[in-house]
């Protein structure tokens, strides 16, 4: 079962300069994350450092990056930040679930 150790962190706003944080993975809401094709284990994370960059990781080491990359970092409202990082979010998952 997916893991995650993340919960939902949304910071600033438009006096601090835009919104950084992360998202939470929610299986119910991204999708199944498959496991790691290197080692067979399913406790894996899905990781952000609160800009819309998102990883899964296994314990093994194994890991991979979302492929979607926004054309600026400054989320100017709450709604853009939580759009951007979902599309983001979801990047990962996806992109995890297709490797070879």
């Amino acid at each position: 079962m997916p893991t995650t150790a993340q919960r939902e962190e949304v910071y600033g706003g438009p006096e601090h300069g835009g919104f950084s944080g992360g998202l939470a993975y929610d299986e119910a809401e991204h999708g199944n994350l498959l496991p790691c094709p290197f080692c067979g284990s399913d406790e894996l994370e899905v990781c952000n450092t609160h800009t819309p960059y998102y990883w899964v990781a296994c314990e093994c080491s194994a890991e991979i990056h979302g492929d979607y990359d926004p054309d600026r970092y400054r989320l100017d409202t709450e709604d853009e930040f939580r759009r951007v990082h979902e599309t983001a979010l979801q990047s990962a998952v996806d992109m995890w679930n297709k490797r070879v």
